[in-house]
């Protein structure tokens, strides 16, 4: 393992955390700079390229009022510009249902991807999303906390953090 071997495993590493803030914030230029254009995305019942993905994905997610994607163990084997990476991830789905109550969807996925290096950029060219497992419960109360840490916004206020643009957690971290 050289430098560049130890570089382009963060690289990659990088483009998977990317992808889960993306989806979380369903900030879809983001998810779709984690993709090379001909990429094939596998997520069972959304299989496509990556224009079909993010339709689908812009499609699902909004029915959720929060999702936080958990990335877990990242095991990554590079090939010269052709990387093999398996992340276990959990998902957490917070649904508000009409009667107000609400219900969290929790799933263990592995991502099982083949990445590229083209143009000097490390990106996803083949994923499929492996669901491992499932578990759904009803929940009591819906709400979000933000961090004690955004200024303007005390530790009790409770609102959902959304796209980049508008989340005070950009602003604060990074200045948006």
């Amino acid at each position: 393992l050289n430098l560049d071997d130890l570089l382009a495993k963060q690289e990659i590493a990088d483009v998977i955390h990317r992808y889960a803030r993306g989806i979380d914030r369903m900030d879809f230029d983001l998810v779709r700079s984690c993709y090379h254009p001909d990429a094939y995305d596998d997520h069972g019942s959304m299989k496509g390229g990556v224009d079909e993905f993010i339709a689908g994905a812009r499609e699902f997610l909004p029915k959720f009022v929060a999702t936080m994607h958990f990335m877990g163990n990242m095991l990554i084997d590079l090939d010269g510009d052709v990387a093999r990476a398996e992340t276990y991830a959990v998902a957490y789905h917070r649904e508000q249902l009409a009667d107000g109550s609400g219900r969290d969807d929790i799933w263990g996925i592995r991502y099982v991807d083949r990445f590229e290096c083209r143009d000097g950029e490390w990106r996803i060219a083949h994923r499929v999303a492996v669901t491992e497992w499932t578990n759904s419960s009803e929940t009591c109360r819906i709400a979000f906390r933000t961090s004690a840490l955004v200024a303007g916004h005390p530790a009790s206020a409770w609102m959902r953090c959304t796209s980049s643009g508008s989340a005070p957690q950009y602003a604060a971290m990074w200045g948006c």
